[in-house]
């Protein structure tokens, strides 16, 4: 990557159908263009993708009920409730233990008063939907789970453990104009990856 430029690699890609060859020829390019490291190359061949369409999702998981408030200590699926991290007039999220492996997850419901919501239901499906579509490091990223993994209506996706802006500021935290810029090119860069998935965050 360091040698190659992007559209290099691709047009070394297009010259191979097979994925071993196209490796070797890859590395044989960065080490012909001088590279100053080791070189090593990793070609993947997708044969095809799971045909699922957003419509089947909401199919699927329209029958599931939406969970009453819980707390620390209860079972939702595999998952013990810790605590609630955030909640707002539509949605809850808490952080949850997976009972076999032990990891934190963040699990994000709805608020029980949109239990026969159904367009409410639906919004959070699409909200799922597009999360699993955003794998950059800027985002959390959604456990796959599917209809027959969960008895209630919910997602869960990676924890990350950190403060937000306004608890850094709240603390008496000092930030520089370089803090500053730097924090507004992450946030633009992450915006900018939702654009290139046609995501528009509406917040």
């Amino acid at each position: 990557w360091a040698t190659l430029s992007e559209k290099r690699i691709h047009e070394l890609l297009y010259l191979h159908q097979d994925p071993q060859r196209a490796a070797q020829n890859l590395v044989e390019s960065a080490l012909t263009a001088n590279t100053q490291d080791n070189a090593s190359a990793l070609v993947i061949q997708i044969d095809a993708i799971p045909a699922q369409r957003f419509n089947d999702l909401v199919a699927e998981s329209r029958h599931l009920p939406v969970p009453e408030k819980l707390k620390a200590g209860q079972m939702i699926d595999d998952f013990m409730i810790d605590s609630v991290l955030y909640e707002s007039r539509n949605s809850l999220l808490y952080l949850v233990k997976q009972a076999h492996s032990e990891q934190r997850f963040v699990l994000k419901t709805l608020q029980p008063i949109f239990a026969e919501d159904k367009e409410i239901h639906a919004h959070l499906l699409a909200e799922e939907w597009l999360a699993k579509r955003v794998t950059a490091h800027y985002f959390p990223q959604v456990l796959p789970r599917n209809h027959t993994q969960r008895n209630w209506l919910y997602y869960v996706m990676s924890w990350h453990s950190g403060e937000t802006l306004a608890q850094k500021l709240n603390r008496g935290a000092f930030l520089s104009s370089a803090d500053c810029v730097s924090y507004a090119i992450r946030l633009v860069k992450a915006v900018a990856v939702l654009h290139r998935l046609n995501i528009l965050h509406r917040d």
